[in-house]
Formats: structure tokens, sequence, C-alpha cells
């Protein structure tokens, strides 16, 4: 026998097929609306935490430059001070050494022989002087080249000169005056 179905089980299945069909479809839509609404949320929590973290470093940027503004200055009042304290030192250090040269040239000095006139001009002297004879220059001479704080000593020139009764030799003598020696020794 042939049977006849006249309920429409088909279609109905084809309704609750599409109608499960659009459910999960919005579901899946609600799912994806509430993930990217905690992601959108989550983004801007994060830009949120980001702007608070730029405030922060730019007014710590702003602290740091008037520290250095402040510092600056400082940093060039100690240069200039360090730069002083060793001219100080320098001096300090070389302060006896014209009195160690000119005790140097005193005891380099024959007896009768006397200065006239020295010239002392950064690292060369010039001495001027008179003698009763070119023994005692010479000697004075080679007295200086014994001493560690002369070199380079020139006899510039020497002449008679009657003065009074005597005669006596006016002499000129250069040297180098070596600064870098010791001024205790």
């Amino acid at each position: 026998m042939i049977r006849i179905n006249l309920l429409p089980v088909k279609e109905e299945r084809k309704k609750v097929a599409v109608r499960n069909h659009l459910i999960i479809f919005a579901i899946s839509l609600l799912v994806l609306f509430v993930i990217m609404f905690f992601m959108q949320k989550n983004v801007v929590h994060r830009k949120d935490q980001l702007q608070k973290q730029i405030i922060k470093v730019e007014a710590q940027i702003k602290e740091l430059k008037k520290i250095t503004k402040k510092i600056k200055p400082t940093k060039s009042k100690k240069a200039e001070l360090e730069d002083k304290l060793k001219v100080i030192a320098t001096l300090e250090k070389n302060r006896l050494f014209p009195v160690i040269v000119l005790d140097k040239l005193s005891n380099s000095v024959p007896n009768q022989l006397w200065f006239t006139k020295l010239l002392y001009v950064r690292d060369q002297i010039t001495i001027y002087g008179r003698a009763l004879d070119h023994r005692l220059v010479a000697e004075f001479a080679k007295n200086l080249e014994k001493s560690k704080y002369f070199t380079n000593i020139q006899i510039m020139g020497t002449r008679m000169k009657t003065q009074g009764p005597w005669n006596i030799v006016v002499f000129q003598i250069k040297a180098k005056v070596l600064t870098g020696t010791n001024p205790t020794g």
C-alpha cells in the first residue's frame, strides 16, 4: 500500500534547521560582540594606563630639566674652581723657584765679579755685570754650566772699560733657566 504523508514534516524539519542555524548565528554574533566589547574595553584601559605613564614621564623629564639647569652652572663653577686650584698648586710649587735661582746665581759668582742688572723673562735670564778680568767671567760661565738650573749659557759680549785707576771687564751673559727642575734640590 502506498502511503501518502500529508503532514509537512520535511518542511517542518527545514524550518527547525533554519531556526537552529539562525539561533546559532545570533549566539555567535552575540559572543563576537561580547568579545569585541571586552577587547575594546581592554584596549581603552591600556591606552589610559599608557597616557598616565606618559604624563608621569613628562613630569619626570621636566623635573630633570630643572635639575640639569641647576647643575650646569655648578659644573662650570666646579671647572673654574679646579682651574684656580691648579694655578694655586703650580704657584705654590714654584713659589720658591726664583729664590733658589738667585741663590744658585749668587753661589756661582766668583770674588771680584758683581752684577749690575738681571733680566728674567719667561725661561731666559740675561745677566749684566762687571769683573776685574776676563778669567772671572769665564769662571762664572763655567759655574753656571755646572748648575742644574741653567743651560745654553752664552757670553754675549765683554769689553774693557776704564773706571778710575782700574781696567774693568763689562760683560753680558744669557742663559736658559730650567723651570722643570725640583726647587728643593
